[in-house]
């Protein structure tokens, strides 16, 4: 074991960069995309460690309350079609809608902290 172990080299990266997408007109470290998607990269930037690390959290965080919010619409959807009237199944089916909305805000609050932060750091 300690042989595989030496015989991986340690190589950590001399500078962090950042690759992010962008749209038409959309401005990333002081160039605008000219047409359709473009993808950047920004190298040699202090915070971009940083602001890559914020992209891959809520990246992860958006795309697991999206697949949250789609289960409990399709659960909350299924307990209404059963419900037959019931009050009971009724409120807690809209219990559930009032929750998958709320997810579905966070989420998207999730996809609009990195912006915030760039703008708070100047970039």
């Amino acid at each position: 074991m300690p042989a595989l172990i030496k015989a991986q080299p340690k190589t950590l990266p001399e500078k962090c960069t950042i690759t992010h997408s962008a749209v038409k007109g959309q401005s990333v470290g002081g160039e605008t995309c000219p047409d359709g998607e473009c993808l950047f990269t920004l190298s040699q930037c202090g915070m971009c460690c940083l602001l890559q690390t914020i992209y891959n959290v809520t990246d992860w965080i958006f795309y697991l309350l999206m697949i949250a919010v789609v289960l409990m619409f399709v659960i909350a959807a299924f307990l209404f079609l059963t419900a037959g009237g019931d009050m009971g199944k009724t409120k807690n089916a809209q219990g559930m809608i009032i929750l998958s909305v709320v997810a579905l805000v966070v989420a998207l609050i999730a996809k609009l902290i990195p912006s915030v932060v760039k703008m708070i750091i100047g970039m």
